[in-house]
C-alpha cells in the first residue's frame, strides 16, 4: 500500500502509520481475512522521525506486508484458503509432485492513513486471481 504527497508542500504531522486490507473470496464472501500494516511495516523507515511523519512533495509513503493466506474471521478461521476449492496433483519437469488449486478468485479493499489528525483514506476495491501450488 502507498500514498504520495501530491501537493508541493511538505505534509508534516504527527504519525498514525495504518493500512488495514480487508480480502475475501469472491465467491465465498464469509472466507475473509484483514490484514493491518503499521509503521514497522513501512519501506523507508525515515519518514517517521521523534513521531512526526514527514512527506516531501512528490515522496511516496508505502508499506509492505506479508499475507498469510488463512482465513481470520469466523468458523473457518486459520484456514487456508487454498483449502476451499479443488487442487489437482501435478508433476515438475524434474518429476516432483506438487497440488496446484483451482483460481481463487479474491476481492480486497483498504484504507491507509498516515497523520494522526487526517482520516484514512478508502482505496479503490481490487479484484485479483490466485491459483495456488503447494510442494
Amino acid at each position: 500500500m502507498s500514498v504520495k504527497n501530491v501537493y508541493s508542500e511538505v505534509l508534516e504531522q504527527r504519525e498514525r502509520i495504518r493500512g488495514d486490507v480487508d480480502i475475501w473470496m469472491r465467491d465465498m464472501p464469509d472466507k475473509r481475512a484483514a490484514i493491518r500494516a503499521t509503521r514497522t511495516d513501512l519501506t523507508d523507515p525515515a519518514i517517521v522521525h521523534s513521531n512526526l511523519a514527514t512527506l516531501l512533495p512528490g515522496m511516496t509513503a508505502t508499506m509492505l506486508k506479508r499475507w498469510e493466506h488463512r482465513v481470520t474471521a469466523g468458523s473457518d478461521s486459520g484456514r487456508f484458503f487454498w483449502e476451499f476449492v479443488d487442487s489437482t496433483l501435478k508433476f515438475t519437469q524434474l518429476g516432483k509432485p506438487y497440488y496446484e488449486s483451482d483460481p481463487v478468485n479474491f476481492v480486497a479493499e483498504a484504507r491507509i492513513q498516515v497523520f494522526e489528525n487526517v482520516q484514512a483514506v478508502k482505496l479503490k476495491q481490487l479484484e485479483f486471481t490466485v491459483v495456488y501450488r503447494r510442494f
